[in-house]
C-alpha cells in the first residue's frame, strides 16, 4: 500500500494507526493468509470518503472550470511531469527527468 500513495512503511503505518483510532478504518486478518492484514473503511470511514471525494469534486469543476478541454489536457501533463520531476529527488537512484520529455 505504501508504494501505490508514495510513502514508507513507517509513515504508512502510522496513517493506518490514525485512520482505526479516528473509527475509520478497520484491519482484520485475511482469511486466506492469516499473516497478512487487510483494511476496509468502517461505516464512518465510507462516509467520509464520499463527503470528501465529493468536495474534491467540486473543488475541481471550480479550478479547472476556466480551462478548455485541452488545457486542461496540457495543465495535467505539466503535473505529471513535475511530479515525476519530484519522484526522482525521492529516489535518486533513477535519473533526475526520467519518464519526463523537455525538462
Amino acid at each position: 500500500m505504501g508504494e501505490r500513495v508514495g510513502l514508507d512503511r513507517s509513515t504508512i503505518a502510522e496513517v493506518i494507526s490514525r485512520l482505526s483510532r479516528r473509527g475509520l478504518l478497520d484491519k482484520v486478518r485475511d482469511p486466506q493468509d492469516g499473516r497478512r492484514s487487510l483494511l476496509q473503511l468502517t461505516e464512518d470511514g465510507a462516509r467520509t470518503h464520499r463527503r470528501i471525494s465529493l468536495r474534491a469534486a467540486g473543488m475541481n469543476q471550480v479550478f479547472l472550470g476556466p480551462l478548455s478541454a485541452e488545457e486542461q489536457a496540457v495543465f495535467f501533463d505539466l503535473l505529471r511531469r513535475v511530479s515525476g520531476a519530484a519522484e526522482g529527488l525521492r529516489n535518486p537512484e533513477e535519473p533526475l527527468g526520467a519518464g519526463t520529455s523537455g525538462l
